[in-house]
């Protein structure tokens, strides 16, 4: 899933839990604002806690992410506590896909999930033999009342490694207007930025160049490994766009680079801060 992408350079081909094998690595790390523990009961079952979430309604809420499905990781969305962990990440994940949709990718695979100890195992159901299973584990479920409100991800805390992008439009020229959604460096140590573009030319269609570049907060430059979403965006046209960066954490800035498709020399770029 762009959460099993390795970043190439042809397309964000796993994007949704950036993760690579399972890690049995414990966590330590504080949960929510009350620090509860969320029930992982068993399919159906709720927990004996009942200022926490249901049992049914965490594990709804991690079968949506392994879906990579769009609708039903929206359905979700009320599960997380708002401005929490969980719900940032669940927008994230839900922006790839989208990106994905638009690009009129096929969408990723569902994952198998599974119960592993007071957390999830979510697995690939590929069965290709030259394809190996990826698998990501869920675990410190959190709560904030009866919202989810933080997990890990193979063992490691998600807060800085996620960023929320907010209401700000960036302007590339003439050529379009870019708000950041999402930033999130994968627990595999790539980078995925997802951005919502507006072109805002007089009949132009505008594409993402090849030279979008992203300097690490050490100011080390990381050029564009891939990207999902439509290959150009048509004049009067929004849509959702999904880079992938190799090795980067957040903190840094993204160098986006656009271009007029039709041939003529006319482009623009924007630096957008991921921090």
């Amino acid at each position: 899933m762009l959460k099993r992408l390795l970043a190439t350079a042809t397309v964000l081909a796993a994007v949704t839990a950036g993760v690579t094998a399972c890690s049995d690595d414990p966590d330590t790390s504080p949960g929510g604002a009350d620090g509860r523990t969320a029930g992982s009961a068993d399919d159906g079952e709720t927990t004996g806690d009942s200022s926490g979430p249901s049992g049914e309604d965490v594990r709804a809420f991690f079968e949506a992410l392994a879906s990579s499905d769009v609708t039903q990781m929206e359905d979700v969305r009320s599960l997380a506590a708002p401005g929490s962990v969980a719900a940032l990440y669940l927008e994230h994940q839900t922006a790839l896909s989208v990106a994905l949709r638009d690009g009129g990718s096929e969408a990723y695979d569902p994952e198998r999930l599974t119960k592993k100890g007071d957390g999830f195992e979510s697995c690939s159901t590929a069965d290709k033999k030259d394809e190996k299973k990826s698998c990501s584990t869920y675990g410190d479920i959190q709560s904030d009342g009866d919202k989810i409100s933080s997990f890990t991800v193979n063992g490691k805390d998600l807060r800085n490694r996620l960023l929320a992008g907010g209401k700000k439009r960036f302007k590339a020229g003439d050529l379009a207007e870019i708000r950041l959604v999402t930033a999130y460096q994968s627990v595999n140590g790539d980078l995925y930025v997802a951005l919502d573009l507006r072109n805002t030319t007089s009949g132009a269609a505008v594409a993402v160049e090849s030279r979008t570049a992203y300097r690490t907060p050490e100011g080390r430059q990381v050029q564009l490994a891939g990207q999902s979403g439509p290959t150009s965006v048509q004049a009067d046209s929004m849509a959702h766009i999904a880079l992938a960066f190799a090795a980067a954490e957040v903190g840094g800035e993204l160098n986006l680079q656009l271009f007029v498709e039709s041939g003529g020399s006319q482009s623009a770029e924007v630096r957008i801060p991921l921090k």
